[in-house]
């Protein structure tokens, strides 16, 4: 999976996606789509701070 990801993600979306662990298996619905771009966007928005679930 993190082969898919690296090739599909921006670097800085990347490294938020490894720092997330196993909590990026939240966001399998997006992988299982394909849609790297909502990925993308999700992975930008997320900090330290962000709470709750996907």
């Amino acid at each position: 999976m993190l082969n898919k990801v690296a090739r599909n993600l921006n670097s800085k979306a990347l490294l938020k996606f490894e720092l997330l662990g196993l909590k990026a298996l939240s966001l399998s619905k997006l992988f299982k789509n394909e849609d790297w771009e909502g990925l993308n966007e999700i992975l930008l928005l997320v900090n330290e701070g962000t709470k709750g679930t996907i």
